[in-house]
Formats: structure tokens, C-alpha cells, sequence
């Protein structure tokens, strides 16, 4: 009587399996990729307009304190004393906008700021500061946006 050695391989069925549930993860993880990418650029986008807000915080504080009021800021040229709304501050992704001496228009922009200035109706007090940058620049109404508000003193 011959005695048979068992045989130490995979049989067809095996081997078809394997190859089924990798192509399956597979295309699981490719599914998941566009979404990951569309998070990672917003995520981009985000940090960009929150170092947009965080520069016209710093330039506004940076702007001197008189009696008299008027003075604007060194960048960007806003006067902080004043209650306005300026929706017309542009801006690029390298960091340049459309003041300051920087050539960027609506057309052109990749974000838009919206700066709603309320200084206190009876001071001393707070000055009240909302920012909104939204992208894209010159999109009508713009889906993304960051929106950060802050108080200065403003008070002589």
C-alpha cells in the first residue's frame, strides 16, 4: 500500500475568493478617495480663510487709538472707529488683495471678505468686529465660508 503525502497548495476556489474580496476592498477604498480628497481641500480652504481673518484682526488692532478717531489701518485701510460694512476686500491665495496696493479684483479673487465694523453706541466700550471670508471670490452667493467675530478696544 502506497501512503500519500498530503499536498500543500490552494485549490482554485481558494485563490478565486482571495482575488474576490481584495478586488472588493479595493474598490471600496477607491470609492472613498474623492471624498477624502474634496475634505482635505476644504480643509485647506478653511485654514487659508481663517489666516485671512486672523491678518485683518492683527491689522485692525494694529491701528493707533486717537480722541479723534479716523485713523485706518496700515494693510488693509479700514477705519476701525467707523460703523460700515465692507464687503469689498479680495483676496488671493498667495496673500495678496485688492488694497494695500495689490492688483486683485472680484473677477479674480479666490476669497471675499465681509467686514461688518460696530463700534459701542456709548463708549467707552467694545468695538465689535465680524468677519466673514467666503470662497470662491467671485462667486455670487458662495457656499464655503469661515466666519469669526472679535471685540477690540478702541477706547483712548
Amino acid at each position: 500500500m502506497t501512503l500519500r503525502r498530503p499536498t500543500l497548495a490552494f485549490s482554485l476556489i481558494e485563490v478565486t475568493m482571495a482575488i474576490g474580496i481584495a478586488a472588493f476592498c479595493l474598490v471600496v477604498i477607491f470609492a472613498l478617495l474623492p471624498t477624502g480628497l474634496n475634505t482635505n481641500q476644504t480643509s485647506v480652504q478653511q485654514t487659508i480663510a481663517a489666516g485671512f481673518a486672523s491678518g485683518i484682526v492683527a491689522d485692525l488692532r494694529a491701528t493707533p487709538v486717537t480722541a479723534a478717531g479716523g485713523n485706518l489701518s496700515p494693510r488693509y485701510q479700514i477705519d476701525p472707529d467707523t460703523k460700515a460694512t465692507l464687503s469689498d476686500v479680495y483676496f488671493k491665495e498667495d496673500g495678496s488683495s485688492n488694497r494695500g496696493g495689490d492688483s486683485v479684483s472680484a473677477t479674480t479673487a479666490d476669497f471675499r471678505a465681509t467686514i461688518k465694523i460696530t463700534p459701542p453706541d456709548t463708549p467707552p466700550g467694545p468695538t465689535h468686529v465680524y468677519i466673514k471670508i467666503a470662497w470662491p471670490g467671485a462667486a455670487p452667493k458662495p457656499t464655503n465660508f469661515f466666519e469669526v467675530v472679535t471685540a477690540l478696544d478702541r477706547n483712548p
